[in-house]
């Protein structure tokens, strides 16, 4: 090298130094200044927003998974509401088909009971028919007193009173109300044994371990028994009167 380039390089060299110097004071003189501290207060500030701004990431992130959670939830609630809504409207089908169905039958009633209404009407006139026609057959008489096929029936005096015709009489009058109370499906307290002269009534109420018969006729009976048997006789007439 030449003696003036070397004195260039001195002069660069301690130009640099100078140079160097200079910053230096200047760094120091930065450190030391207010303009200092505004830069720390700065980079503080900024590392509390970048914190912060992590937090609230990882506030989102968890709001996010919070909101896919319950949108399966509700998700689920929607596919179970209209499962409801499905079964609800199949119900609802059904309750208004059982009302058209419980309306068709009500008024299928209504006319049933109408037709059973005429039925009965017309059973209950048959009935009353077949007793005049019976009255007639048997030539009942109750004017002045109560005669069965020109047959006499005391009204209580049974003195001197032909005991056979009046047994006979009784047993018509067992036939009739036996055949009446059937017709018209009424039960009679006592049961009878309808046979002409010999019919016979029996009694199960007043002990029901042994039946108790009693004769409609008197000839070779006891009169008590007999006088007995017509008692419960007039009460199977009494029923079956009051039950009309």
């Amino acid at each position: 090298l030449s003696y003036d380039q070397l004195l260039n390089i001195l002069f660069f060299k301690k130009k640099l130094h100078e140079d160097q110097l200079k910053v230096k004071e200047t760094l120091e003189k930065i450190t030391a200044s207010p303009l200092r501290e505004i830069y720390t207060y700065k980079c503080q500030k900024r590392e509390f927003y970048k914190n912060r701004i992590i937090k609230l990431k990882d506030a989102l992130e968890g709001a996010r998974s919070q909101i896919n959670i319950e949108k399966q939830v509700v998700i689920k609630l929607r596919e179970q509401t209209m499962l409801r809504t499905k079964d609800l409207t199949k119900k609802i089908y059904q309750h208004m088909a059982a009302i058209s169905n419980f309306e068709e039958l009500k008024v299928n009633l209504i006319n049933q009971s109408d037709e059973c209404s005429k039925t009965e009407a017309s059973v209950e006139a048959l009935r009353r028919n077949l007793i005049k026609k019976f009255a007639k057959i048997f030539a009942i008489e109750t004017q002045k007193e109560i005669t069965i096929s020109g047959l006499k029936l005391p009204s209580g005096d049974w003195a001197g009173s032909d005991e056979e015709q009046i047994a006979i009489a009784l047993g018509y009058v067992c036939q009739i109300v036996s055949l009446v109370a059937k017709w018209f499906d009424t039960p009679l307290p006592y049961n009878m044994i309808p046979t002409c002269s010999r019919s016979i009534i029996c009694d199960e109420i007043t002990n029901p371990s042994s039946i108790a018969k009693y004769p409609l006729y008197s000839r070779g009976a006891e009169r008590q028994r007999f006088e007995f048997a017509v008692f419960l006789l007039n009460k199977n007439i009494e029923l079956l009167a009051n039950s009309q």
